[in-house]
């Protein structure tokens, strides 16, 4: 009874310790991999942030952004009053993600007959 039983464990030891070192070697690739990534994105972060910036200085001068909207008879005929259309974000002046937002028949509270246009700048 309890000699059989040790020697199946003699047995299966051997087989689990493999099975352990195994496991603990994937552990190490996984987590060089997570390591491997967490750099690239930290590097894509930095990259990110430096493009960024410098599209504030490039941008700095700016004074004057032109938005060309195709088809504004179109739009005007079919945009009810209070709807809008924006444009894509830009950078002038230093201030980043600027948009220009235009309601071709106005705002709600406009006056009858006139648009209405305004620029949103980040918080």
């Amino acid at each position: 009874g309890e000699s059989k039983r040790f020697e199946d464990l003699r047995v299966v030891i051997p087989e689990l310790q493999q099975a352990l070192d195994t496991l603990r070697e994937a552990k190490i690739q996984l987590a060089k991999k997570v390591a491997d990534a967490r750099r690239a994105g930290t590097r894509q972060d930095r990259a990110q942030v430096l493009e960024s910036r410098l599209a504030l200085l490039e941008n700095a001068k700016v004074r004057e952004v032109e938005w060309v909207i195709p088809n504004l008879s179109e739009l005007l005929e079919k945009c009810p009053k209070g709807t809008c259309i924006t444009s894509p974000p830009f950078c002038a002046a230093g201030v980043a993600n600027m948009q220009l937002v235009f309601h071709p028949n106005g705002k709600p509270e406009a006056r009858e007959g006139y648009c209405s246009l305004a620029l949103k700048v980040p918080d």
